[in-house]
């Protein structure tokens, strides 16, 4: 195995949309690092439900920051919905996630 390089893995693919949350939300990051006419009907439930008190919603599009430690396994690597991807990192400009 050349180093950086992994060959018995194979990446789910990304949505459009979840793509553009990793363009978005940096490391250590949220739905909240989302521009505020970022086009998920989603990210708009999610504002109104924490702007109504009901919770942060904190992990939702969440990233793993590189010097913090990962909540948990991720049971759905390549959902951005609920919090289930934080292992989604940023390497050189590019998600080792799905491209």
């Amino acid at each position: 195995m050349t180093a950086g390089v992994v060959t018995d893995h194979v990446a789910g693919t990304l949505s459009l949309l979840d793509k553009e949350v990793l363009r978005y939300v940096p490391a250590g990051g949220n739905w909240r690092d989302l521009p505020d006419d970022f086009p998920s009907a989603r990210v708009k439930q999610i504002r109104e439900s924490a702007a109504r008190g009901e919770g942060s919603r904190s992990t939702y599009y969440g990233r793993l920051g590189w010097d913090k430690p990962s909540q948990g396994y991720p049971s759905e690597p390549t959902s951005f919905r609920q919090g289930v991807s934080r292992q989604g990192r940023l390497a050189r400009g590019r998600s080792k996630l799905g491209g």
